[in-house]
This record gives structure tokens, sequence and C-alpha cells, in this order.
């Protein structure tokens, strides 16, 4: 009952109703915090509309929005576009601000506009749609976002990423080309695993840094021993494991590989998108990061993927040494294992057991 009445008490204050809504993202972090989006059905001036209403507790919650009480405990939250911790987001959604924002850039109004992804209070994705082209805007928080410029003008220099064409320091927004291409996790063909090390031969050497898969495990391990008390002892004994999976030199990586994240055209490689993350890390990680995120994806219903990681698995293992790789993608197939939890899916204790399941395998 608290949580429709704060939901309710959010969506007064920006003169909407809630119709209906269901939990659609919990993003948890022991000890640190706990963020919960919600998809809402709203009722307002213009009509019903569909949008997210998160809640936010816990001393690294993100800071800002409006403070309700809920159930004994002070929580934030806000509406979707208003993040506090993306200043940056909603002004696209205003036709105004959207029209003088973009007089800098060359661009006329789009021909539609919509959100493409969205991680409360970290980043946001939008999509401006045109007759013959696409164009993205990243929001991150402003501390971020000369960073985010940095590494796009520096990568673009060198190798095919989107390219900025401007950034609002202020607002933490970059706003980049799109790329001509597909992503791998779309376009139903496997490319040779040279392919993909070509691609990643280009990035060049930086100060930033990537974790490397086995010091996540750690805090993989906090978060499911959390969530199902009842895995603990697995949950260690895979976390012990991946912990002493041996160092490989560092060279530049791009840090969250995955099929999402490679553009493909004609069955060639010709981009990488989102390097957000990229810095000195371990190439095996990154050929790790990939091949678990095709398995995870083939166990949430995309059983072509499981036929993509099976053949890059091949590729890769015959020139990279597998007592090395294989390790490291069990560690990405265990930085998943939440997920089902995390999507608040209906019988996410078995989708979780099914990645720890597929971890240990």
């Amino acid at each position: 009952v608290y949580k429709r009445q704060v939901l309710e008490a959010l969506a007064a204050e920006a003169g909407l109703v809630v119709e209906r809504f269901r939990r659609s993202q919990v993003v948890y972090r022991p000890g640190r915090s706990l963020v919960v989006a919600h998809d809402c059905v709203l009722d307002g001036p213009a009509g019903r509309s569909r949008r997210s209403i998160v809640l936010g507790a816990g001393p690294r919650a993100p800071v800002g929005g409006a403070v309700v009480e809920g159930g004994g405990h002070e929580v934030r939250g806000w509406v979707y576009p208003h993040d506090p911790a993306l200043p940056g987001l909603a002004m696209w959604f205003d036709v105004e601000r959207r029209s003088s924002l973009l007089a800098g850039t060359g661009l006329g109004p789009p021909a539609a506009i919509r959100a493409r992804s969205y991680r409360p209070g970290r980043r946001a994705v939008v999509e401006l749609e045109y007759p013959d082209r696409s164009v993205f805007v990243k929001s991150v928080r402003p501390k971020a976002v000369a960073d985010l410029q940095a590494r796009h003008r520096r990568l673009s220099a060198s190798m095919p990423v989107p390219r900025s064409l401007g950034w609002l320091p202020e607002h933490g927004v970059v706003v980049m080309d799109g790329m001509a291409g597909e992503t791998l996790a779309s376009a139903g063909t496997t490319p040779p695993a040279t392919a993909i090390e070509a691609l990643l031969d280009l990035l060049p050497a930086t100060e930033y840094r990537v974790t490397p898969l086995r010091d996540r495990a750690a805090g993989h391990a906090r978060r499911l021993r959390a969530i199902v008390p009842g895995s603990t002892d697995r949950v260690s004994e895979i976390e012990g494991r991946l912990g002493a999976i041996e160092p490989e030199p560092a060279v530049a990586a791009h840090g969250d590989l995955h099929a999402g994240q490679l553009i493909v055209r004609d069955g060639a490689v010709v981009g990488l998108i989102d390097v957000d993350t990229v810095g000195m890390g371990e190439r095996l990680d990154d050929i790790a990061t990939l091949i678990a995120h095709l398995h995870v994806s083939a166990l949430a219903g995309r059983p072509d993927l499981a036929r993509m990681a099976e053949a890059l698995l091949a590729g890769f293992e015959a020139r990279v040494d597998p007592a090395m790789l294989r390790p490291r993608i069990a560690a990405g197939v265990f930085g998943h294992a939440a997920g089902p939890w995390t999507r608040q899916q209906p019988d996410w204790e078995r989708g979780v057991a099914t990645r720890l399941d597929a971890a240990q395998a």
C-alpha cells in the first residue's frame, strides 16, 4: 500500500495520476543504495502515457528529486525523464529547449524521439530519428561528461566509433552521430574471431583503467548472497575460484564488450559503440565478456545467440589458452547472475540458479 502512496505522491507533483504500475528494475548495492524503477501508466493533461517512476534510498542513492515518506523510510524519487543525477536528460523532451540545443549542431527538428536505454542515476540514451539518419544523445552525470567527450574525440581519430557532434558540459550531455549498420546481436551472422580482435587492436593506450573480471566477483557475490541467501555456499565457492584467475598484461580494452556494442555491415565488423568504459585492462576479459553475454542472452530466450557464442568460443580458443579464457567467461556469466532479479522476472529464483549453473559449468 505504501508503495502506491509514494508513487502517487511523486506523480501528483508532476500533475499526473497513477493508473497502474509494475516494478521493472531493481539496482541493489548492499550497504550503499537501493534504486527501484516502476513502469507506470500515468494520466495527465496530455492524456495517458507510459513512464518510469524511480525510487531510491540509501547513503549512496542519487541525490535530489522529491523526498517522500513510505513504510517508515525516507525515499527520494522522480518521474522520468526528470532524473536529478542527469540534468541534461529532461530537456530533450521539451520541444523548445531541444530546438535551441540542436541549433548549435546544425540539426533540425527530429521526426521522432525515443528513449533507448536508462540506468537511473547513472546514464541514459535518447535517439533522435531523422529520415536519413539517427542521432543519439547520451546523458551522464555532469562530472563524468568531460571524460566521455574526450574518449570519443580520441578514439574517433584512430577507429570507427560514434562521432561527437557537440557536448554540453554543464548538463552532462554528448550528442553523437549514429553508425551505419546493425548490432552483432541482431545481425544473424557470426564474424570471425580475428575480425573482432582486429577491431580491438585499434584501441589506443589510455590513462583510464578497466577493473578485471576477477576483481568484480566480490561485489557480485555480495549482492547474490543478499538476494538469494540459500545459495550462499555456492556463490562463495564460485567467488573464490574466480578470484584466483591468473592476471594478464594490461592492454587497451573496451571494458564492457557485448553483442550490442559491435556494429556489423555486410558481415564485416565496422564499428564499436558505448566506449565510456574503455581503458587499460585485459584482452581476454573483453573476449570473455562478449561470449558470456551471448550465453546469458541465450538463456533469456535467444537460442540463436548460443550458436554464435559457441562459434566465437571455438574461434578464440584456437588463438588463446582455453584454461585462461573459460574461467573469465564464468566470471562474466556470474556478473549477470542477478539479472532475472534485477528485472523482477516472475521466476527470477530459477533464472538466477540457471545462471549460477552456467558459471559453474
